[in-house]
């Protein structure tokens, strides 16, 4: 009875408990429950072994009478005794391996390099992946941007990102994981670019639940088209095709006057004027504009034809005596503390080459024309709805929606223009006095084209409680519309990016702004070899083995890599920090937004 027992508890019960343990090590990877239960193990196990001891002496005992065992047992207790530590061996070598293995950890945090060994220094450099543990550290925040998410769906933030730059290719995910998300979340005024107005709709209704101000500034009135959407959710109330009068930012008083309505003007050049190579076909347009934007705002209101607005400025481009106008201006010393005049001596450097005012005044009227559209003039000069002013964007409730279809954003990038420069300058204006830090959403970011106001404003902006969020399609798309120096230093301004869903061009790029380290590669070389004498039989046999050991130069992710990343992972990057690998957050399957969202009005199935 005793030997059955005895065999059941070393063969069958010991095991099982090992068995869990080799379990938790691949499934549960928690140290606390994994020790619980090498300390089980061992004292069962160690009961097991007593039992044995004791059950032999018995079994010797009672069959004391049998020969034949008189002679066995004592030969098996110890050989049992020996198979059962070799067991309890291996079960404490998989439970540390489980508790203390530092190779052991889920896909997309590890800083193991497949296939080789990642050297601690080297001259290729020493470059890592954050590990899942030091990313909870350092993107630990419980507000503010959301850039990714843990393994265990823990939203990974940072509170102030300064600016955050997006490299995802089209239907990639970027308006899922980046926008949608952070649209829902974000607590402080949204400023959108929103070329379909998707956004709008997917969360402007979250945003009017939190008390805020949402505006659409819609020049086509594409929202008018969808507007049943929001009525069968009850939530048209919401829906508030707005306009702002863009003139309203510049400040006749303020000593940065002239140059802000000189960048008003250039904000205004037609996408085909970027690339002339003749600065006269430029320059004298944009004077002609100036002149008359400084005129429109300063001079007294029953002198100015029309309300302050840009269609009064388009309408003086079509003066029937343009020079005798603009001539008598010219003494006008007492405008804007002689900016008429001054604007008016710069233009003059032009007449002589047009043959009048008239000829320059002809070429400005090429840069208005898209204000032909009725509904984009009135959007601009606040005639729609309950217009806002630029400067509502400091209280910390309003969010503005520019809803610029992509072929309008491409053709005539003016108008989403002129308002992000309107609403930026507000910022700057107010030396950080703001109530709530400002989220700049630019989606489609590169066809705006080259824009002043992103460049000369951005180191200063994050000190003054806004962040801008740049999302292209590629880097090379943004180098396109700027020039390849200005592209290089608007990139290396922001402090935290994102990649996914990369291209096969874009890859090597990525590739070597993500970093390089060392690997340690080890060749094994053996060779064995005989020889015999011819005089006698007798011989020899030889044998060698050698190892090298050389550094060699590695991306901590290889173009390749980069190329068939998983759609469900991203890489973000912030200065200062390790690269991190993460999840993908998506706003239809995160828990936390469900109930938050409306459906997309372009029946969005997934995949972006």
């Amino acid at each position: 009875m005793l030997l059955p027992n005895l065999s059941f508890e070393l063969g069958v019960i010991a095991p099982l408990l090992v068995l869990p343990g080799m379990i938790f090590i691949f499934i549960w990877k928690k140290p606390i429950p994994l020790i619980l239960l090498a300390i089980t193990s061992y004292v069962w196990i160690g009961y097991c072994l007593q039992d044995a001891w004791l059950g032999f002496q018995i079994i010797a005992a009672e069959w004391d009478d049998l020969s034949v065992w008189r002679e066995i047992l004592p030969q098996l207790d110890r050989p049992l005794i020996f198979v059962s530590g070799i067991a309890l061996l291996f079960s404490s070598y998989f439970l540390a391996q489980g508790i203390f293995g530092a190779n052991i950890k889920k896909l997309g945090t590890s800083e193991k390099l497949t296939g080789a060994d990642r050297a601690k220094s080297g001259t290729h450099g020493t470059g890592r992946l954050m590990s899942q543990k030091e990313a909870k550290k350092v993107y630990g925040d419980k507000e503010g941007v959301i850039l990714a998410q843990s393994d265990d769906g823990k939203f990974l933030r940072l509170r102030n990102p300064g600016h955050i730059f997006t490299e995802c290719v089209t239907r990639g995910g970027k308006g899922v994981s980046s926008v949608c998300v952070n649209g829902l979340e974000w607590d402080g005024p949204v400023v959108c670019l929103d070329p379909k107005i998707e956004n709008f709709f997917i969360w402007g209704r979250n945003r009017w639940a939190k008390g805020h101000k949402v505006c659409l500034l819609d020049p086509l009135n594409i929202a008018s088209k969808i507007e049943k959407h929001f009525e069968k959710n009850g939530v048209a109330a919401c829906v508030s095709r707005t306009s702002l009068n863009v003139l309203d930012f510049l400040d006749p008083q303020s000593s940065s006057f002239y140059s802000q309505v000189q960048e008003v003007a250039a904000n205004l050049k037609p996408t085909a004027s970027e690339k002339v190579t003749d600065p006269f076909w430029v320059d004298a347009p944009a004077g002609i504009i100036v002149t008359f934007i400084i005129w429109v705002c300063c001079a007294p209101e029953e002198e100015v034809e029309g309300p302050r607005t840009l269609e009064t400025v388009r309408n003086y481009c079509f003066h029937k005596d343009p020079d005798t106008l603009i001539e008598n201006w010219i003494d006008r010393t007492e405008i804007a503390n002689g900016s008429l005049s001054r604007a008016i001596i710069d233009l003059n450097e032009f007449k002589g080459n047009m043959r009048g005012y008239a000829s320059i005044v002809k070429i400005a009227r090429t840069w208005l024309a898209f204000l032909e559209d009725v509904g984009t003039c009135k959007t601009l000069c606040g005639e729609i709805g309950t217009p806002f002013k630029s400067r509502d964007i400091l209280d910390g409730e309003t969010d503005v929606f520019i809803g610029v279809p992509l072929e309008m954003l491409e053709t005539q990038p003016q108008f989403a223009r002129i308002v992000i420069t309107a609403l930026l300058h507000e910022v700057m204006r107010a030396h950080g006095a703001v109530e709530k830090r400002i989220l700049y959403i630019l989606d489609e970011m590169p066809r705006l084209g080259y824009l002043p106001v992103l460049e000369t404003s951005q180191a200063a902006l994050a000190g003054m409680g806004a962040s801008i969020w740049a999302i292209v399609q590629s880097y090379h798309q943004l180098e396109a519309r700027w020039d390849s120096a200005k592209a290089k230093a608007f990139f290396e301004g922001f402090n935290v990016f994102q990649y996914f869903g990369i291209t096969p061009g874009n890859a090597t790029r990525v590739a070597d702004l993500i970093g390089k380290t060392t690997i340690v590669d080890r060749t094994t070389t053996k060779g064995a070899g005989d020889s015999q004498q011819m005089d006698r039989i007798a011989g020899t046999w030889s044998s060698n083995q050698g190892e090298s050991i050389t550094h060699k130069e590695r991306h901590l992710i290889t173009a390749d890599e980069l190329r068939t990343l998983s759609m469900d992972q991203i890489i973000i990057q912030t200065v200062g920090q390790p690269p991190l690998r993460a999840k993908r957050v998506k706003y239809y399957e995160h828990p936390h937004f469900t109930g938050k969202f409306d459906p997309n009005p372009y029946q969005f199935t997934g995949g972006v």
